[in-house]
């Protein structure tokens, strides 16, 4: 009985640094402009992350690399440039994944210890960003036009 109380405190722990991230991602795209409520559609709210700090495009070439890493993964044939693509293709939406952090550090005027700490502790950091007193500068000559 006591290993299912554990489980259901660590399990509301979890849900609350859930909505703390939300909180925070909520404040961070009203502070660039859109609609708050826009976070909580999935695949979307990273477009428009990406939007918000680097290119759009740019979330569809990681979406891409994922996508073939899926059908890389499923194949049954392994030989070198399966294995090959098996390591690079999440190297590369991992990297992705950084520089988005990196440019949305900076488009809030931050540098790459917040980018760090935006990795490991998104509930904070991003929280800070969406609720504090960070404002968001990036210029509209660097985004995407449509």
């Amino acid at each position: 009985m006591e290993d299912y109380a554990i489980l259901i405190i660590i399990f509301l722990m979890a849900v609350c640094l859930l909505i703390l991230t939300v909180i925070g991602y909520w404040g961070v795209f009203c502070k660039a402009g859109e609609k708050g409520w826009k976070v909580l559609i999935p695949f979307y709210n990273e477009y428009l992350l990406f939007k918000i700090a680097w290119k759009p495009s740019i979330c569809l070439f990681k979406w891409l690399c994922l996508f073939l890493y899926e059908v890389v993964s499923v194949t049954l044939n392994a030989g070198v440039l399966l294995d090959t693509l098996q390591f690079a293709l999440p190297s590369i939406a991992f990297g992705l994944t950084v520089t988005l952090y990196y440019s949305l550090s900076r488009a809030f005027g931050h540098g790459f210890g917040y980018t760090v700490g935006i990795m490991f502790l998104p509930f904070i950091f991003v929280l800070l960003l969406g609720v504090g007193r960070s404002r968001y500068t990036r210029p509209d000559k660097y985004r995407d036009k449509f």
